[in-house]
């Protein structure tokens, strides 16, 4: 049975191109592995200083801890010394301001007796008022109490029947309400009004009520209305204008332009120059006054003639007021009507309470009235004590005094020491801070190191697994003419072809053929090695 062998020579070829390229893969395997381990050393090595970092962080923390813990208490003790400190001032702020607050009552109420002399019930009864309108017109107590003065000063007819001062003062307030004005303005207003109209202090009510409906359905509102009233209500009482009228007019002028002192300046002039011209308002009323006038000018030819006659009755400088007026006579009439409704000023002040500002403003009277009742309960304690210091005060003598400084000079030293035990502490707790801050800085600053090394590898270029896997089938085949001792044996028909410098043994009938063709059959065992370009072959027997 012969055998060809020409498969070898085959198997060789192929067996070179393979070898020369597992040996080019080989190496590339082994350049990168490399490099991938020292890639892990260097970060093995960052992580080694991390851990010592770490080690020494904990080591300086439970250090720390122990320092922290005796800070915390002294400082718990600090606090809690300071809270009780704090409530005492609280609490002792809080007794001086009550006292304050019911010494200022006291006092406007004693300024209130002695204006108008009441004393006994009388005193009692003003007292009570007053805190029943400071409660009802959210109004301070102190500054209720002041206005019961004004209006007594201003009508010292009043000042003999407390009740009456009462309801003036009411409405004084109300119309402070109503028209959203300080109380020296309500109080001009409504008593001086009184006055300048010669009108008893029962007529308060109505002069507020016509005031708020002046400022309802006309141009003026009630402050300004009030500085007309008193600049123009005397010429007005004297030409027979009535109060209704004259806020009548004051309106009128309103809407065409002219209000306060300026309108109460403009309608005095004509008042009193349309007068002494002979017109009767007290008969006509200022409406059927200024009809007449209107009249004789339709009646004067010529508009030279007219503005002459315009001079003469209301001069030069109130010819635009008096125009206001002349162009506006069935509106004059109209609010003399409207004017006599009741009950606007009470609307216009409950609107004007209906608010955020306003509720606050009746809680703080509530709590100045407490405030006021506290004190008068415990005025006999607090006056004697009082007492008891004025008299110790004046028993002091010159030693004394200086014991007393002596004592002040050690509580002010102690408070400098409570400074320097603030100023120990919060030292303390910057020493125990400011070394965890530095500590967990510089693990920050490792980690972040080791970070940065890992991202400059590109890993997607390799698989260390599966090169360390082919790397280790491989060793061995790394030089050239080295001996593997593996063994194959090829099959009849196809040839296996060997690995690298392979050693193969066969069995049956060998068949050579030299370069010339010719064929030498051997009919015995054979073994052949092959190396990188030629084969050798051997004979057994």
């Amino acid at each position: 049975m012969s055998f060809d062998v020409s498969w070898v020579f085959t198997a060789k070829n192929k067996y070179s191109k393979e070898a020369k390229k597992i040996a080019a893969d080989t190496a590339k395997i082994n350049k990168e592995a490399k490099l991938a381990a020292g890639a892990l050393i260097k970060k093995g090595t960052a992580l080694r200083k991390v851990k010592a970092a770490s080690i020494i962080a904990r080591r300086k923390l439970r250090a720390y801890r122990k320092e922290t813990n005796l800070t915390t208490r002294a400082s718990s003790q600090l606090v809690s010394q300071l809270k009780t400190f704090a409530a005492a001032a609280i609490v002792g702020l809080g007794l001086v301001n009550l006292i304050r607050e019911g010494a200022k009552f006291q006092d406007s109420m004693a300024d209130l007796s002695a204006i108008t002399g009441a004393v006994g019930e009388d005193f009692d009864f003003l007292k009570s008022k007053v805190k029943d309108l400071a409660i009802a017109s959210r109004v301070m107590p102190t500054d209720v109490a002041l206005a019961f003065k004004s209006v007594a000063s201003a009508k010292p007819e009043l000042l003999e029947n407390t009740a009456l001062l009462s309801d003036v003062t009411e409405k004084v307030l109300l119309l402070k309400n109503a028209a959203g004005i300080e109380m020296e303005e309500a109080v001009n207003t409504v008593a001086r009004g009184l006055n300048i109209f010669g009108e008893s202090a029962d007529q308060a009510g109505k002069f507020v009520d016509i005031l708020a409906a002046g400022a309802k359905f006309g141009s003026s509102e009630i402050r300004n209305t009030g500085e007309a009233i008193l600049i123009a209500g005397g010429s007005a009482v004297d030409a027979g204008i009535g109060f209704r009228e004259l806020n009548s007019a004051i309106q009128v002028v309103a809407k065409g332009g002219f209000v306060g002192t300026q309108a109460g300046t403009g309608l005095q002039a004509i008042f009193i120059r349309l007068t002494k011209a002979g017109f009767d308002f007290k008969k006509l009323g200022v409406d059927g006054v200024m009809s007449q006038v209107a009249d004789m000018l339709d009646r004067t030819e010529g508009s030279a003639a007219k503005a002459q006659l315009k001079s003469k009755l209301f001069g030069e400088e109130h010819q635009k007021i008096a125009g206001a007026l002349l162009r506006n006579i069935p509106l004059i009439t109209e609010l003399n009507k409207k004017l006599k409704t009741t009950g606007v000023a009470s609307e216009q002040a409950k609107v004007r309470m209906a608010t955020f500002n306003s509720g606050v403003e009746g809680m703080k009277v509530k709590v100045s009235l407490l405030a006021s009742s506290i004190f008068d309960r415990t005025l006999p304690a607090i006056g004697a004590l009082t007492g008891g210091v004025n008299k110790f005060l004046g028993s002091l003598d010159k030693s004394d005094i200086e014991a007393f400084s002596f004592i002040l000079i050690g509580l002010a030293s102690a408070a400098g020491a409570v400074g320097v035990a603030f100023a120990l502490a919060f030292k303390a707790i910057l020493f125990v801070v400011k070394p965890v801050f530095a500590v967990l800085k510089g693990i920050a600053t490792v980690v972040a190191q080791v970070v940065a090394a890992f991202a400059t590898l590109d890993f997607s270029q390799f698989d260390l697994s599966g090169a360390f896997d082919l790397g280790g089938s491989f060793l061995g085949l790394g030089s050239e003419g080295a001996g593997g001792g593996e063994s194959f044996t090829p099959p009849t028909a196809s040839p296996a072809v060997a690995s690298a410098n392979a050693k193969a043994t066969v069995s049956g009938e060998i068949v050579v053929r030299d370069k010339g063709g010719n064929v030498e059959s051997v009919s015995s065992e054979g073994s052949f090695q092959g190396s990188q370009g030629n084969i050798g072959l051997g004979l057994a027997g």
